[in-house]
């Protein structure tokens, strides 16, 4: 049984060097039983992820697009999230040193060919803790935006017209105003 195992074992998976996807060399490439890729990328001759990384999850849609030096996660990246067909979500920003570090776009599109929508941006220090979230309105411009003390509580509010004007700053939390008053 042990022979067996040890036989199958290799097609599992499989992964090849030096490959050209759509005109584009790339060192790595691993396969999976479909023969269909799911993590493509460079590396150095001791395997160690350099350059940029493109990762698919199993319907073979991609999940993440990013640059690696050292194996550690440097540069602009996008995280894709597949919600309820056919909502797509991405994420756009940079890591530093593996934190996700300073501006992150988040965006929606209904459709594989629809124009992608702002909803909410990020702004992480570089310990990917978060400093402030912005929700947009459809045009892209900030709704609210909510900014964070060190321990991660809810710090102060800034609420926008569509206009992106200013309407008002406070320290009171107004989710629960809101509730309050309703």
């Amino acid at each position: 049984m042990k022979f067996i195992l040890v036989l199958f074992l290799p097609f599992l998976t499989f992964s090849q060097r030096d490959t050209t996807i759509k005109g584009v060399h790339y060192s790595w490439v691993l396969y999976d039983l479909n023969w269909n890729p799911y993590e493509i990328g460079e590396s150095n001759e001791n395997g160690i992820r350099n350059g940029n990384w493109i990762f698919r999850d199993q319907q073979e849609r991609i999940a993440l697009e990013a640059k690696y030096i050292n194996d550690t996660l440097n540069g602009a990246a996008k995280l894709y999230t597949y919600l309820n067909y056919p909502i797509t979500v991405k994420e756009e920003g940079l890591y530093v040193n593996g934190y996700k570090t300073g501006r992150w776009v988040v965006k929606e599109r209904e459709r594989k060919f629809k124009r992608w929508k702002t909803i909410v941006v990020l702004l992480y220090d570089q310990t990917e803790r978060l400093i402030s979230k912005g929700i947009t309105y459809p045009n892209g411009v900030p709704k609210v935006e909510i900014f964070y003390a060190a321990n991660g509580e809810e710090a102060f509010y800034r609420f926008y017209k569509r206009s992106g004007k200013m309407i008002r700053e406070t320290k009171e939390d107004p989710w629960v105003t809101v509730l309050l008053e309703g």
